[in-house]
């Protein structure tokens, strides 16, 4: 696999490269699943069209038998997103080249799928609170929603608490965004899954239905599924920025890895070179469908 010139084979290249790639698929990603996505595209340009979306209509009374019909015209919104391209290259030994080429499991092929995983997750992080790019052709801008906000002071502590949840929740249903079936996803740091374990609604079996102390696993409640997640950003405050969010309510696009590369470096002693880079993009489809809780 490996000559004494220390050239790769571009048949375990390939191999490689179709692993690393099936690896970042089945990445553990936090946020993932809990979105709306689509890998089907092509990376090429940066400005992608998600969907057009329609606004509510309503119903007209018919009040004679033989009255005109009146032609209503939809008001409709499209919603884009920005591709970003990222990459990474690694450094390996000569001896260690034969083994993260041939296993799945090899340590660099861990490494380069946990960092695309974590790239993931950042780009849909990015998006909850940003501005949206909607507009026909993508030249306009939405704004988050200052009143989808549950600030800090909600319940009887700063930090993440059953009052603020369901303050979030109440905002979710208020504007009938919410519907039966819709996941709801909270993600949340280590601080807030203390501020959680120290609830007593959320850990007394007789409001949760369910045991959360001995295995300290956050579990869903109020219809709610809590995902740790360390990156939350903190506003000038310091206030942890908690999302709650409905799914269909945001959207990630990527192609997935759209180059892997192995090959010697010249410029660095002909060392061996592991390169990835791939493609993603996020945005919020709905303003209804997000909430910021504040904790401090």
């Amino acid at each position: 696999m490996v000559d004494y010139a220390g050239n790769v084979e571009e048949t375990y290249i390939y191999t490689y490269a179709k692993n690393l790639a099936f690896k970042a698929q089945q990445m553990n990603s936090r946020l993932f699943n809990s979105v709306l996505s689509d890998s089907s595209m092509e990376a090429g340009g940066k400005l992608h069209k998600v969907e057009q979306q329609w606004f509510p209509v309503s119903l007209e009374e018919k009040t004679t038998r033989f009255q005109d019909t009146n032609l209503s015209e939809m008001q409709s919104e499209n919603r884009w997103y920005r591709f970003k391209d990222f990459n990474k290259a690694i450094g390996i030994d000569e001896s260690d080249i034969k083994r993260a080429l041939q296993d799945p499991q090899s340590s660099a092929t861990q490494s380069l799928s946990m960092a695309w995983a974590r790239k993931i997750d950042e780009t849909i992080h990015k998006a909850f609170f940003a501005n949206a790019i909607v507009g026909e052709d993508g030249d306009a801008e939405k704004a988050f929603k200052v009143t989808n906000v549950v600030a800090n002071n909600v319940g009887d502590t700063t930090g993440l608490n059953i009052e603020k949840i369901l303050a979030g929740m109440e905002i979710l249903k208020a504007t009938d965004y919410l519907q039966p079936g819709d996941m709801v996803t909270c993600p949340v740091t280590a601080k807030q899954w203390r501020d959680l374990m120290k609830e007593m609604k959320y850990t007394n079996i007789e409001y949760a239905n369910t045991k959360t102390l001995p295995s300290g696993i956050l579990v869903p409640f109020l219809g709610v599924n809590f995902v740790e997640y360390q990156g939350l950003e903190k506003d000038g405050q310091n206030n942890t920025l908690v999302p709650l969010y409905v799914k269909r309510a945001m959207f990630i696009g990527t192609p997935g890895l759209k180059k892997v590369r192995v090959g010697e470096r010249g410029d660095k002693s002909y060392a061996n070179q592991i390169y990835i880079e791939g493609s993603v993009g996020a945005t919020r489809l709905d303003e209804d469908g997000v909430v910021q809780i504040q904790c401090a």
